[in-house]
């Protein structure tokens, strides 16, 4: 809760006063302002769609929010402004005395009108002490007098009811007139700011009322229509004819409705104040609601954008070992990210800062859990790659691997995906301990039946030195030479041989020529002859499939040997007529060929080759051709083939060339090989 509250001062400091900040979406606002000065103060009301919205004090950070102070402002301000002038309430005052006067000014006879009908219908009489014997009212007994009369005699009147009805009419308006003017000066008499518009409006519903009773007054049936019978035939011409100052009660509704607009402001400043009170409450929490909600919204956004990179991840982590943490911090995540979706739907902030927090430190640390998890799959790939590699080495020596066969297809067998966590440890300290025996029986058998074996190092020196005969020829016809190198070095070896030979027995025929020269003799030394020769024809194909084992037919883990020992390398990779998932296979187990290479401290040259052109060590050198010729041995070349094949020479031209599927190149065994040491 505290965050959220540095939250949302940092947010109200962070916005200058600004009305349409708080207009909700998708709404359009028509914006008009009324400014005034109170107190040295300058306001502003901010009407949208003229609805009054804020009441803003210059230089606040927010506009103001609370009611007493919006009204006080309001009524203050509208009362020194739109209240009415003493003038105003004296002219409707002079109005009114006008009109008063002529109910009676004797517009039909002088002096004689609404008041003297009055008299003439009754209120002249002395009021009786008991009513009740009229009928219980003054009109009850008004109308019993008027029927007794003579007037009544003129009229036909018979009962007090005949003529009730129009003597409760007439006085009932006669005197309502009067009660309405009385209000009227009570209320002009008692008004202020605070009641002004009201007593305006009350005003005009007198006059109103006022007019009203006129009219009906001027009805009844008692008076003498200014128009004689033809305008009323059944008025029984009592009282004159009501006659009233129109025109002055025209004039007060003029001013009452100019001094209403006047004061409408006046008038309404506690419903406008509610207004801009609620509208301003409404509007505050919508922008606050809705700075919250884009701050939790943005800062998620961010969250699981990290999380849908992450995720990848840590669902192929748990795919290939199924490490129980790991899961709980996935499932975690993804409630926590659901419920914060949830919060920001309903608007309901409470938790958010904690929850999105957990999220984020979760989703910081769980890919690095993923990582070490698919580490440790790889590790044990890696080590179940070398123990299979091992075994490839082994068999080139003939080696007797069954004390191990039984251990490996165990492993193997349940070594599989989705392992849990403590088995993997346990498989990979297995794995490691057999690769360990198995690597160093390859090097204890390399270095017995290679390293230290005199004859390969003399076929060797024999080799390499024919070889820098033609080391600077280009690679095609360098390549073919080697090919027929074991054939050349046995002709020479029959040769060298036989010319010694040849010599010897010449020199033994010529000294002791008395010797052979009998027919015994001469048929034995011949015998000796085919037996040269022939021993010749051993030793010259003993020699061949000796330099030709070197040379075109070596084993792999001696050529590695030959590696370790050589300060430079020159890796190849031939990527010509090869699609793009093949590239790659290719070159990554370059790459890691390249590392093992690298660990050793060896200086090496890398090449890669297409269709039309080639480069070295990344660098642009020229047509395949051009790179080839570039090629020092020793040298590794990887190229793509559907059948796996090695062609390893360990005299001559020193070189390792690897044909292979896309499978073998994603397990990369030379690059094992090279590790065994």
């Amino acid at each position: 809760m505290k965050k959220f509250l540095v939250f949302a001062f940092v947010v109200a400091v962070a916005l200058a006063f600004s009305p349409l900040n708080y207009t909700y979406e998708n709404e359009t606002v028509n914006l008009s302002e009324y400014n005034f000065t109170l107190d040295g103060h300058n306001y502003t009301i901010f009407y949208f769609n003229e609805t009054p919205v804020f009441l803003y004090r210059w230089g606040d950070v927010n506009p103001i929010t609370d009611l007493n102070e919006i009204e006080n402002i309001l009524f203050k301000h509208f009362s020194q402004n739109y209240y009415l002038n003493q003038s105003d309430i004296e002219y409707i005052k002079e109005r009114l005395e006008v009109f008063n006067e002529s109910r009676n000014n004797g517009d039909q006879f002088r002096g004689i009108e609404e008041y003297a009908c009055r008299r003439e219908l009754g209120e002249a009489l002395p009021t009786p002490s008991n009513l009740d014997i009229y009928g219980g009212t003054l009109y009850d007994f008004y109308a019993t007098y008027l029927c007794m009369s003579d007037f009544g005699d003129a009229i036909g009147c018979t009962r007090k009811e005949d003529i009730k009805p129009y003597v409760v009419s007439f006085f009932e308006n006669s005197y309502g007139i009067d009660r309405d003017l009385s209000n009227i000066y009570l209320m002009l008499d008692n008004m202020s700011p605070s009641n002004v518009y009201e007593y305006l409006i009350n005003i005009e519903n007198n006059i109103s009322s006022i007019e009203n009773e006129v009219s009906e007054i001027k009805k009844s049936r008692f008076r003498l229509p200014i128009g004689g019978t033809k305008e009323c035939p059944d008025c029984w011409g009592v009282c004159a004819e009501l006659v009233v100052n129109q025109t002055a009660l025209n004039e007060i509704k003029s001013k009452i409705a100019e001094l209403k607009e006047r004061t409408e402001l006046l008038g309404n400043y506690k419903e406008m104040s509610n207004t801009i009170f609620n509208e301003t409450k409404d509007r505050l929490e919508y922008l606050k609601t809705k700075n919250l909600k884009d701050y939790y919204s943005t800062k998620l956004s961010i969250i699981v954008e990290d999380w849908n990179k992450k995720k990848p991840l840590v669902d192929e982590s748990l795919s290939l070992i199924n490490n129980k943490t790991i899961a709980y911090l996935k499932t975690r995540i993804e409630t926590l990210i659901d419920e914060i979706n949830e919060s920001l739907q309903n608007n309901s902030f409470d938790d958010l800062e904690e929850k999105i927090n957990e999220t984020e430190h979760l989703v910081d640390k769980i890919d690095d859990k993923a990582l070490n998890n698919k580490n440790l799959y790889l590790a044990i790939v890696s080590e179940s790659n070398k123990v299979e590699n091992m075994f490839l080495l082994l068999k080139e020596y003939g080696e007797d691997l069954s004390p191990y066969e039984d251990k490996k297809k165990y492993l193997d067998a349940n070594f599989v995906k989705g392992i849990s966590a403590e088995k993997a440890v346990e498989f990979l300290d297995e794995y490691k301990n057999l690769s360990t025996t198995l690597s160093n029986k390859v090097k204890d058998r390399r270095k017995a039946e290679f390293g230290g074996n005199i004859l390969n190092a003399i076929v060797r020196s024999m080799t390499n030195s024919v070889y820098q005969l033609i080391e600077d020829l280009p690679y095609e016809k360098r390549k073919a030479y080697v090919n027929n190198l074991p054939l050349i070095m046995a002709i020479i070896s029959a040769l060298s041989i036989a010319s010694l030979a040849t010599w010897v027995m010449i020199y033994k025929y010529v000294i002791d020529y008395k010797k052979y020269s009998s027919k015994k003799n001469k048929m034995a030394y011949m015998t000796i002859m085919f037996a040269v020769v022939a021993v010749l024809i051993l030793a010259g194909l003993l020699t061949f499939f000796l330099f030709d084992g070197a040379i075109n037919h070596g084993r792999v883990s001696d050529f590695l040997y030959l590696v370790k020992s050589s300060p430079s390398v020159t890796l190849v990779l031939d990527l010509s007529n090869a699609d793009q998932s093949k590239k790659e296979a290719i070159e990554n187990c370059g790459n890691l060929i390249l590392s093992e290479l690298q660990s050793y401290g060896k200086e090496v040259t890398y090449i890669t080759l297409y269709n039309s052109f080639c480069k070295v060590n990344e660098t642009s050198y020229g047509t395949k051709e051009d790179c080839l010729n570039a090629i020092k041995p020793p040298y590794i070349m990887l190229s793509y083939d559907k059948e796996v094949a090695y062609n390893s020479r360990t005299a001559g031209e020193i070189s390792l060339e690897v044909k292979g599927n896309c499978a073998y190149f994603d397990k990369c065994p030379v690059a094992y090989f090279l590790e065994v040491g």
